[in-house]
């Protein structure tokens, strides 16, 4: 018996790897290039950030250049959190890039994840089925300090 309610825990403690899914889209005739389907799941790491990073590095290459050339991108969220670190570095990547944040009905964004979500610059999640929770982060410190 106990080791069933032990495997049971690790099945439902286990956490998915973060990832970051999207595409860069450009009209053919006006160059106008946007981000579509951006989502940001699992537990953020540097990996999640890094992602991301490759996603807008492929929008600033193929947009034209000005402030105005690229439409305004909202994100899917959906995290039980991760890094402080790699969640505020995202977070200011919403905020340079002008991005917008989504917990949709039946997403989590927890943890760390709330750091994006106060990052973006416009935020959606105000409905009863999508969790969004914040606590006292962790920072290690090192030993002799």
């Amino acid at each position: 018996m106990l080791i069933v309610a032990a495997l049971l825990a690790t099945a439902v403690c286990r956490v998915q790897a973060g990832d970051v899914s999207g595409r860069v889209e450009c009209d053919k005739r006006t160059l106008f290039c946007y981000m579509q389907g951006v989502t940001i799941t699992g537990e953020i790491d540097e990996t999640t950030t890094a992602k991301l990073r490759r996603l807008l590095e492929e929008l600033d290459l193929r947009s034209l250049p000005g402030p105005d050339d690229r439409g305004s991108t909202h994100v899917k969220l959906n995290s039980p959190g991760g890094s402080v670190a790699e969640a505020m570095a995202i977070g200011r990547l919403f905020r340079k890039y002008r991005m917008g944040a989504v917990v949709e009905p039946g997403a989590l964004c927890a943890s760390s994840c709330v750091l994006i979500y106060a990052g973006a610059v416009y935020r959606l999640g105000y409905n009863k089925k999508a969790l969004i929770g914040i606590h006292q982060p962790y920072f290690p410190v090192p030993r002799g300090r």
